[in-house]
Formats: C-alpha cells, sequence, structure tokens
C-alpha cells in the first residue's frame, strides 16, 4: 500500500470519534492498543478512578475506549471536559461564588481553600440532575426520599431556568424558590426566604444517601481536559485549586457511591505536571493518587526494542491497514515490507524510532502522518523519508512542548527560551547554561527570570515535560536518564543533554 492510503491515527484521540459514525468507532477500537499496566475491570468496578500520565500517553485515548467498552455493556455514560466545557468567565463566576462559600460558611474549614470542593459536590448533583432530565430516565426509586432530594437540589431560585450549574451566592447564602421547597425540606421553615449554601450542600448529601437506586444500569461520568495554562499567575493558581479540589470531590463522591450501592462512577483523566502543580497547594492529595491512580506509561525496562509496546503499536495500524491477523508471522512480513531500513541515522530503526519519541503513542503517530502527508506516494519508510520529515517533527515537537510550558510561563517568556537553546550546544553543565543565561541577559532582560536561584527550577521543569535529560559516563558505560524512561528526579550535578527530536529544531 502507498502510505497515503493508510490510517494511523489522529493526534487528539477525542478528534478520532467525537461524533463519528460506528466504522470509524470500529476502526478506533481495532487499532487501540491498551497499556500492559491497565486493568480495565479496576475502573469498571469503581476500585480505580483516576488516570494520569504526561500529555500524550494516549489518557484520552484510554477515556474514550473505556466509554466504548461501558456502552457495549449497556452502561450509561456522559462526559464531563474541564477546558472546553468551561470558559474563562465562567471559572472567573466558579471562582467569586466559592469565595463567598468560604468567607461565609458556617462549617469548620480544614484548611483556607475549601470553597471549590463544596461547589463542585453541587455541580455533581446538578449534572446528575440535567442528565437524567435530558435523557428521560430515572435513576432512583420516586419516593419521599427522592422528592425531598430533588426539592433540595432544585431549591435555588432562577438556577433551572438559566440552567445554571454554578448557584449565585451573597454573604455565603442563596435566594431560595419557594415553590419548589414549600413543605418539603424539614430543615426549613415555610418562610425561609435564603439558606447558608454549605447547609444546602450538607442536607443535599444526607438526603442523597436515603434515596433509593433502581434498575441494572450502571453511570459513568468521565471527566477529561484537567489542564493548566499559565496566562496570569492569579489565573494560574485559581484553576490548580479548581482542578485540585475537582479531585477531592471526586474520591468523596465515588465513596458515598460505593457506601450506598450506587452504581454510580467518576473517572478523571490528568496530566502528571498538573497533578505536581496542585499537590504543591495544601490538601493531601497523593494518597489519593497512590489508591486510585493509574499511571499511563509506555516505558519499558530492557527487552528487545522490537517488542517495544510503541512498535507495536505501528505494526497493529499496518495490520488492520492491510486486514491481516495479528501473528509473528505477518508481523515480521510488514516490518520488512514497510521497513527496508534497517538502521536510520547508523542507529537501529527501532531505537531510533523510540530515541525520537517521548514513549508516547502521540510521537509515534505524528511521525508516521509527516511521513504519509510528505510521502505520499511511497511504499515504505525508508532513510530518505525519516530524513525529509526529520526537521518538521522537531518543529511540531518543540510546539507541543510549548503548550506544556505554558502552565508555567507566559508567551514572551516561552520565547526567550528558544533564544537559550538556539544554535547553542547538544550537552551542558549547570555551570554552562548558567554562563550562558547571564550572557544573553544584556541583550535579553525577559531571561532574567531563569537566573541565580531559578535555573534549577527552569531546568527541572524542563525535565519534567521530557525537554531535557542526564547524558553521562558511568564506570565506562553511557547513560540516559529521562523522565519518561521512568527516571524521575533530574541530576543537575551532572551532564544534561536536549531530547534527541529537538535537536534540528534548536540547530543543535
Amino acid at each position: 500500500m502507498q502510505l497515503k492510503d493508510i490510517y494511523f491515527g489522529a493526534i487528539d484521540a477525542k478528534n478520532e470519534i467525537n461524533n463519528s459514525s460506528s466504522d470509524k468507532i470500529e476502526r478506533f477500537e481495532k487499532i487501540f492498543l491498551m497499556p500492559d499496566n491497565i486493568d480495565i475491570d479496576s475502573f469498571e468496578n469503581g476500585d480505580k478512578f483516576l488516570i494520569y500520565g504526561l500529555k500524550g500517553t494516549g489518557k484520552t485515548a484510554l477515556l474514550r475506549y473505556l466509554d466504548i467498552y461501558l456502552q457495549k455493556k449497556h452502561y450509561k455514560t456522559a462526559f464531563v471536559l474541564f477546558k472546553t466545557d468551561f470558559s474563562e468567565e465562567e471559572k472567573k463566576e466558579f471562582n467569586y461564588q466559592a469565595s463567598n462559600v468560604l468567607d461565609y460558611s458556617n462549617l469548620k474549614q480544614e484548611a483556607e481553600h475549601k470553597d471549590f470542593e463544596m461547589v463542585w459536590r453541587w455541580f455533581f448533583y446538578r449534572f446528575l440532575m440535567n442528565y437524567m432530565i435530558r435523557n428521560n430516565v430515572l435513576l432512583f426509586e420516586d419516593d419521599d426520599n427522592w422528592n425531598k432530594f430533588y426539592a433540595c437540589i432544585d431549591a435555588i431560585k432562577g438556577e433551572n431556568e438559566q440552567n445554571k450549574f454554578f448557584p449565585k451566592l451573597k454573604k455565603g447564602e442563596v435566594e431560595l424558590n419557594i415553590k419548589v421547597i414549600k413543605g418539603k425540606l424539614e430543615f426549613l421553615n415555610n418562610n425561609a426566604k435564603t439558606v447558608k449554601f454549605a447547609k444546602l450542600v450538607q442536607s443535599a448529601d444526607d438526603y442523597f444517601k436515603k434515596i433509593r437506586f433502581i434498575g441494572k444500569n450502571r453511570l459513568y461520568i468521565l471527566v477529561d481536559e484537567l489542564e493548566l495554562e499559565y496566562t496570569t499567575k492569579k489565573a494560574y493558581d485559581r484553576d490548580a485549586r479548581i482542578i485540585r479540589d475537582l479531585i477531592v470531590a471526586v474520591e468523596r463522591f465515588n465513596l458515598m457511591c460505593r457506601e450506598t450501592a450506587f452504581p454510580i462512577h467518576f473517572i478523571v483523566s490528568v496530566r502528571s505536571e498538573v497533578l505536581t502543580a496542585v499537590s504543591s497547594i495544601g490538601k493531601e492529595i497523593n494518597k489519593t493518587i497512590d489508591d486510585y491512580g493509574v499511571s499511563v506509561s509506555w516505558h519499558q525496562a530492557g527487552g528487545n526494542d522490537k517488542d517495544h509496546p510503541l512498535i507495536h503499536i505501528i505494526m497493529k495500524r499496518l495490520l488492520v491497514a492491510e486486514q491481516l491477523q495479528d501473528t509473528n508471522q505477518n508481523v515480521s512480513y510488514l516490518r520488512n515490507q514497510y521497513f527496508p531500513d534497517k538502521f536510520i541515522q547508523k542507529i537501529q530503526l527501532e531505537r531510533y524510532i523510540l530515541n525520537n519519541s517521548w514513549y508516547r503513542p502521540r510521537d509515534i503517530v505524528r511521525l508516521l502522518n509527516l511521513a504519509k502527508e510528505n510521502f505520499p506516494k511511497e511504499t515504505c519508510f525508508s532513510h530518505r523519508v525519516f530524513d525529509g520529515i526529520r526537521k518538521m517533527y522537531s518543529t511540531k515537537s518543540w510546539t507541543e512542548c510549548l503548550e506544556e510550558l505554558k502552565a508555567h510561563y507566559n508567551n514572551d517568556q516561552l520565547q526567550s527560551i528558544v533564544h537559550i537553546f538556539n544554535g547553542w550546544k547538544r550537552d551542558f553543565s549547570l555551570q554552562d547554561i548558567e554562563q550562558r543565561i547571564d550572557e544573553l541577559i544584556t541583550h535579553d532582560e525577559r531571561i532574567e527570570i531563569f537566573a541565580g536561584k531559578n535555573v534549577t527550577v527552569f531546568l527541572e521543569r524542563l525535565y519534567r515535560m521530557g525537554i531535557i535529560g542526564n547524558k553521562y559516563w558511568d564506570n565506562g558505560t553511557q547513560r540516559y536518564r529521562f523522565i519518561f524512561r521512568g527516571d524521575e528526579v533530574l541530576f543537575v550535578n551532572r551532564t544534561m543533554t536536549i531530547h534527541q527530536a529537538l535537536m534540528p529544531y534548536f540547530s543543535l
């Protein structure tokens, strides 16, 4: 087959199957490769609910596959997309109303930021109610307890008419819809016009525990796009707390559903670097991550590169394209047909592909699609093809790195990072980069943010995103250390190196 006729997949799994036909969904299922460390049953039964990993490792693809898998079992599913569903204005409103809860709540605050957690709990109930109305399905027995819960969730004046999930608070109180609550909520007297929002949420929790789930249906609410972008420090800190408290609220809600035997599960996908950011701003979530989280990782310690799961991703797509069974004989045949050159840039083919990746499916898909777009009539991935897309792949890879760096730096600072590495050197020491930054400050004052004591912080951030790693000799053996290879900590006292895929972009 010519490369133009082979489907290698989309960079973003959300775009691959959003509003897609059954044929495209079936194709997605065929080419999807489950990471070895993922037990899909643990998400189905609620033992796990947190999926995390570096950008591009396949968290969204896993969520989408889970969605298809669960629907095939005739379970109900729904998505909450943090980045897509909540505009900047809505997050500002969220922040404002949550601050009112904090300032005026009667509840004892364990920490200074318990505000978002309570508003998220209310959001969950409103989302659940809207889901049932929108899909014309009742998941609970229609009895007195249900009527009280319904009245509690429907109690805020104007909320239903505007289809709002976030309540409007004034001094920690909400205005009540008298027609809805009259005689239904015992904690309110018939003349009450307002109530503390904290009290309303607590009452909703109490009523929710008393209602009865009916039928055999299960409901899975899949939460994605938990991302941080550095526009201003204030907005960044706000979003970090919103995401942190979402995870805390999800844990609480899932545990409450387990205690009441309700088959309702929230499953959350979040980037590792976001977890790192939110873990440093109060509230202990590390135990939640350890107990209920699973990391999506494609690192393989040792073994033959030909058996690496990322190489298997390539072969699986070729098998589907050629409509061949997944056998050793067919894989060997396709490897010989589509990869005739066993060495690229004097490096074994599989190792060359892996070295130019961040051990993520996204990198593999980008590499193959660039080859397809620029050499559509070729029938194999030759040395010439890989050389021809080297610069383009490097540029697109750096663009993706910039997206991750936005969680920490503004646009001016991101441009200055390029100045630091452009045309400099591949391998460098701490002293080298300190000297480099000091020299450039005289021409570009934006670089000052990376100088002095900030150099180590800067390097550690680059390391966490896979932009740099360690490269040094140890007892006659050359060692490489990168975070995507499972090495969590940068050795700043050892030689550091730019990721191989980024060297063409920086002209190194």
